[in-house]
């Protein structure tokens, strides 16, 4: 885990779980649970590994949920903040048998990153751009795979082509002690310190410019899931779409984000830099 945490910025929240379900809201309170779903669906952008980060990665993105990360062999990394104890939990994904031949930035995002860690400029990089898009061009025969980031998830876009295999589509999980579908239908992974869900998968074809959704759900394997399609017209594209969910905040109640820090870590003979943005 320090490769990736020795260059990434990492988002911390303290999040407070304090409102009664039976308690009328005020005004403030309406006005944070408004604030939470408008950054719930923030776009963040992935930002592009140009020296600032490990060799191996590609790209990653900070959201109010943790970091993923896209590695340039295909692989994916998720960095979960504990909510109980500092640290963090790292999720591994590979995409089994995939021949994975490109991986690129879609959709420039205007935001520019730069980094000025340390005392040496050889180690500066400014003006670093962004993404909106992960792109995995042909992951599998005629299928192709889109990666974006949002406040507090990660979606995964599945594009199947006409007449490809979904069945090849097979996701391999590390860094989870166990993975299981919900009565629910969600995909639970469990490691040591937390557990993460994703969403209930959706999938759909686009018909005479009609969403028309397609039965589907998670098929588990020991520690691989893949996807469980009801019938759909072969001819045309399908669409599968899983959403990594921020499970790992709050509780019964509503959250309020009171504190927001965005932390540079830097290797560890440099020294930190915080800076502190209050609410």
């Amino acid at each position: 885990m320090k490769h990736l945490l020795s260059s990434l910025v990492v988002v911390a929240l303290t999040a407070s779980a304090s409102l009664s379900a039976n308690t009328p809201p005020n005004q403030s309170e309406t006005i944070t649970a408004d604030t939470d779903v408008k950054l719930a669906r923030l776009q963040i952008p992935f930002i592009q590994n140009v020296g600032q980060a490990d060799a191996n990665v590609a790209f990653y993105a900070d959201t109010f949920g943790g970091a993923v990360v896209v590695k340039k062999q295909g692989e994916l990394e998720l960095v979960v903040p504990l909510k109980k104890k500092a640290g963090h939990a790292v999720i591994g994904e590979s995409f089994v048998d995939a021949k994975i031949k490109t991986i690129s930035g879609a959709s420039p995002a205007v935001t520019r990153v730069s980094y000025f860690l340390g005392s040496d400029p050889e180690d500066w990089h400014s003006g670093i751009p962004t993404f909106e898009t992960i792109a995995l061009a042909n992951l599998y025969d005629g299928i192709d795979l889109e990666l974006k980031a949002y406040g507090n998830n990660v979606e995964k876009l599945f594009y199947v082509g006409p007449g490809a295999n979904p069945d090849s589509i097979r996701i391999e999980v590390s860094g989870a002690r166990s993975v299981s579908v919900t009565e629910d239908g969600f995909l639970e992974l469990e490691t040591n310190d937390c557990i993460v869900h994703y969403s209930v998968p959706v999938a759909y074809q686009v018909i005479d410019n009609e969403k028309r959704p397609v039965d589907v759900a998670y098929r588990v394997t020991e520690n691989t899931y893949s996807f469980e399609l009801g019938d759909y017209d072969t001819s045309r594209e399908l669409v599968i779409d899983p959403l990594l969910q921020s499970t790992y905040f709050g509780g019964s109640g509503t959250d309020e984000i009171l504190d927001l820090s965005l932390i540079h870590i830097s290797e560890p003979t440099r020294p930190m830099k915080e800076s502190r943005i209050p609410s």
